[in-house]
């Protein structure tokens, strides 16, 4: 790639492509759905619905022929929610699908854990020996739903360009 060139062509598509597609792909996702048609209602509770959603699917690092995780998108800029609305699911080697359902995040650790964030706790799930546990015994690492948003202004150093 040329420095200082687009990333693909074309260089975007809306507020997030293809840099989040990009990362994605860096990260080990691969595109499994594109959606064919979309529900485009920006008065709705959700303004736009892809259909079918649009999945990425990422394989288990330390046993990627026993799971896979698939992140859903099924809509974008929900009223008083989130600006993606994803679902994650865990896909098991002989095809049962333990769905996480509605989720902020999810991805593998490097050991092959499961790790996901629902309603602003972060869990984990064990893969130990290469198998993993059920999602059941999630372990909760952290409860964020406490925290607030606190403006703090920037030292003033903050504010100017350095000196070259």
């Amino acid at each position: 790639m040329v420095e200082g060139a687009p990333v693909r062509r074309p260089p975007g598509w809306g507020e997030d492509d293809p840099v989040w597609s990009e990362r994605l792909l860096r990260d080990g996702w691969k595109l499994i759905s594109y959606p064919t048609g979309t529900k485009d209602d920006f008065g709705a509770k959700v303004s736009w619905e892809p259909s079918p959603p649009i999945i990425w699917r990422k394989p288990n690092p330390a046993c990627p022929q026993r799971y896979s995780l698939d992140m859903a998108i099924v809509g974008i800029r929900e009223q008083a929610g989130p600006w993606y609305l994803t679902e994650h699911a865990v896909t098991r080697e002989n095809g049962d699908l333990d769905k996480l359902g509605r989720s902020e995040w999810a991805d593998w650790s490097h050991t092959g854990d499961l790790l996901f964030s629902i309603n602003g706790c972060l869990y984990r799930v064990p893969c130990i020996k290469k198998i993993l546990a059920p999602l059941e015994d999630a372990v909760k690492v952290a409860d964020f739903t406490n925290l607030k948003f606190e403006l703090i202004k920037a030292p003033d150093v903050a504010s100017r360009w350095p000196k070259r």
